[in-house]
């Protein structure tokens, strides 16, 4: 508290969520609303030996408004979460700082919210 005013942390580390992928993964995955896609590390893609589809390759824009472009998708995509598996579209890119990225497909097809908390920790509700 400053004064009147809450005071916000500079940073906060990224929140993760435990995965299994393709039913024989255990990964971590990020969780990211703000992400319009699914994004799964090139070697994470390599391990689960399906098929990619580079016709449905996209472009993509980052924050500081680089732009990229996957390789293609892995379509249906097996991720479990505790009991809940669902099947989700994943754009495969050569480089990241993260195996799995979970953006916004994934927290609609689970309807999962999330509750940050002001220590930084968050509870994922699904």
């Amino acid at each position: 508290m400053h004064g009147e005013y809450v005071v916000a942390d500079h940073s906060l580390p990224l929140q993760e969520v435990a995965t299994v992928v393709n039913g024989r993964f255990d990964e971590w995955g990020v969780l990211d609303d703000g992400s319009s896609i699914i994004v799964i590390r090139e070697d994470l893609w390599k391990e689960t030996m399906l098929p990619i589809s580079p016709a449905h390759a996209m472009r993509m824009e980052g924050a500081d408004t680089s732009k990229s472009v996957t390789l293609g998708s892995v379509q249906d995509l097996r991720i479990t979460v505790g009991e809940i598996t669902v099947l989700v579209q994943a754009q495969v890119v050569k480089n990241a700082p993260f195996r799995l990225l979970l953006g916004r497909p994934f927290f609609s097809v689970t309807q999962a919210t999330r509750k940050d908390t002001s220590s930084g920790d968050y509870l994922l509700t699904i």
